[in-house]
């Protein structure tokens, strides 16, 4: 566990470094997790398998080192090898999301990162069944009820993660319609911790992509009814971030930050300072912009601002 936790740390480092041959390095060094006996081992190191989770996604860097060193190629035959090698584990969805969502931060080989986002989704519905059929064939009480128990909490909880990626990835690749149809599914999906900031994401998710896709009067509404929310913070915060991503409602998203980011504390949130920032950029205005990007990369634990900066940096040159 130590060992996964150090070379992946170190994977991450030298990647925001544009260290690329330590990259390839570091993360070919990452050990495979632990194999546990049997579940209740399992159950009782979920910090190991955090560790270990967090390690394994850093092993995405290896292809993202090879495109950055202009080996596309290179990078897209190392990609397939770890996701078809991922999607013969056991529980592979969780892996298999968390590579297609960082291939998305990063818009990079997102059309095979749609396809395998899409086997995840299947992968993680296909594991569920499976564990409901192990379930009704255990005669143990105590081990039942431990795996009803995180079950459950799969069952709740991933599902947000999984289809979320999809429809998201989906959209980026103007495959609108799909992430429509997915994005209409989260009010029936099982309440839980994540449902709380899913679902009204998903919302205005939802209106962008309506928007994006030409069915403007339908985006609107949606976002005139998440404008309507009496919890305004998080209402600019969903629709300022959306409408950054998808290039729409410039304007009027600059208007409502600008008018009440002060009264609901927008202006302390990188994630807001970062939308922001490209808002500015897109409306022309980018030594502001480059000025809030800095903002937001001073409270961003982790470097991921910066290719925005440098872009924003090289439009004044």
């Amino acid at each position: 566990v130590q060992k996964a936790r150090i070379y992946g740390q170190l994977t991450l480092h030298h990647f925001y470094a544009k260290e690329y041959d330590k990259v390839i390095e570091y993360v070919q060094m990452i050990p495979e997790p632990k194999k546990y006996e049997n579940h209740k081992d399992a159950y009782n190191n979920r910090r190991d398998n955090l560790i270990n989770y967090k390690a394994l996604i850093n092993r995405i860097y290896l292809p993202f080192a090879y495109y950055y060193m202009g080996e596309e190629d290179r990078g897209r035959e190392e990609l397939i090898k770890l996701f078809e090698n991922t999607a013969k584990e056991e529980t592979p969805s969780s892996i298999l999301e968390g590579w297609c969502g960082t291939c998305l931060r990063y818009d990079i080989f997102l059309k095979e990162a749609e396809e395998w986002a899409g086997k995840a989704v299947e992968l993680y519905y296909k594991g569920i069944d499976e564990k409901k059929e192990e379930l009704r064939n255990l005669t143990d009480d105590e081990e039942r009820k431990e795996k009803e128990t995180v079950l459950k909490l799969v069952e709740n909880e991933m599902c947000y993660y999984v289809l979320f990626t999809h429809a998201h990835i989906a959209s980026y690749n103007g495959n609108y319609e799909t992430a429509i149809e997915i994005w209409k599914r989260f009010p029936e999906l099982p309440e839980g911790s994540n449902a709380k900031s899913y679902k009204p994401r998903a919302k205005a998710y939802l209106g962008a992509v309506y928007i994006k896709s030409g069915k403007v009067k339908d985006g609107e509404k949606i976002f005139e009814e998440i404008l309507n929310w009496e919890d305004k913070r998080n209402a600019y915060f969903y629709l300022i971030m959306v409408c950054n991503e998808y290039k729409i409602k410039i304007k009027e998203a600059l208007e409502w930050i600008e008018n009440d980011m002060e009264e609901y504390g927008l202006g302390k949130i990188c994630w807001i300072m970062d939308a922001y920032a490209g808002l500015l950029f897109e409306n022309g205005e980018v030594e502001k912009a480059i000025e809030w990007e800095e903002k937001a990369i001073e409270q961003m634990q982790y470097n991921i601002f910066s290719r925005n900066l440098e872009r924003f940096k090289a439009a004044l040159k």
